[in-house]
């Protein structure tokens, strides 16, 4: 399937329209998948869930949000593991939940036999290994987005980093510099990208009428 560049919602900065980027980093405690699971599709809730996710922050008809990543992060003890999906250089993947499940158990083997702490597959996703305050650094973050129980979506802006997360350690809160917005936190992952991609596109369809 072929895709349209979609070249995001614009942010204003000193008067000019820049493309935005956002990044979508879900943290979860584990990723349960296997290769029968997947062959069958009798894939675990978790799977299903970060399927789900890559499709709602990535995907359009016909089109995918160049601008996105999207990020899930496996927390562990000693060593936090990602599996990244690039908007910019992303290949191969489709929307539906048998595609990505598929690149998800690819990813999971290399994460558990890769000696190096960053791997770039040959479809774009992009994995990594090191410690919590490691793969932040890597996050490139700007503006930083936390879903919480105080949350309010008038703060949602079309670049920045947004975080979900469901392992209840506060880790990555604790390492977030001041100053981050805190903004609401739906029962679902999946709910929280959809809500902030429909704010974000309601903010560029408003931003574009002005212009008419």
């Amino acid at each position: 399937m072929g895709f349209r560049v979609s070249r995001g919602c614009p942010s204003v900065k000193s008067g000019k329209v820049v493309i935005a980027v956002r990044r979508f980093e879900l943290i979860i405690d584990e990723l349960p998948i296997t290769r029968a699971g997947v062959r069958s599709g009798k894939n675990s809730d978790e799977v299903v869930m970060v399927a789900r996710c890559v499709n709602l922050a990535l995907f359009l008809s016909h089109t995918l949000r160049r601008n996105v990543t999207f990020e899930v992060v496996i927390a562990g003890d000693d060593e936090y593991r990602s599996i990244s999906f690039p908007g910019t250089g992303l290949k191969r993947v489709s929307p539906d939940e048998r595609s990505i499940a598929h690149f998800l158990l690819k990813a999971v083997n290399n994460l558990d036999t890769m000696a190096q702490s960053k791997k770039t597959l040959s479809n774009g996703i992009v994995l990594r290994r090191g410690r919590a305050h490691q793969l932040m650094d890597g996050w490139q973050m700007g503006r930083v987005f936390l879903a919480g129980p105080t949350g309010d979506w008038q703060r949602v802006q079309p670049d920045g980093t947004y975080i979900y997360d469901m392992t209840n350690t506060g880790v990555i809160e604790s390492l977030l510099e001041q100053g981050h917005e805190i903004v609401p936190m739906p029962p679902r992952p999946e709910r929280f990208i959809l809500e902030v991609n429909s704010y974000i596109d309601d903010l560029k369809n408003k931003h574009m009428r002005k212009s008419s």
